[in-house]
């Protein structure tokens, strides 16, 4: 039960801190087309890539974060 709430915790966190955000990861004249592109893996990754440098790196970064949460959780 602890677990789970810090698990949430971090979660929340994590949201506020991309609410947070004085410029967005994903810049508003793209944002409707990412959306659009959410079912599609290939159509992800050549949005982040068409993303401006320094917003792609923070992607990046973040989805190879998570990936550690996400190979911890398998074991």
């Amino acid at each position: 039960m602890v677990k789970h709430s810090v698990e949430k915790r971090e979660a929340r966190l994590f949201k506020l801190w991309l609410r947070e955000l004085v410029d967005p990861l994903v810049p508003s004249e793209m944002y409707n087309d990412c959306i659009a592109f959410a079912s599609d893996t290939e159509a992800c990754c050549a949005a982040v890539e068409w993303l401006p440098t320094a917003n792609c790196r923070v992607v990046l970064f973040v989805i190879s974060f998570l990936q550690l949460f996400t190979v911890s959780a398998t074991y």
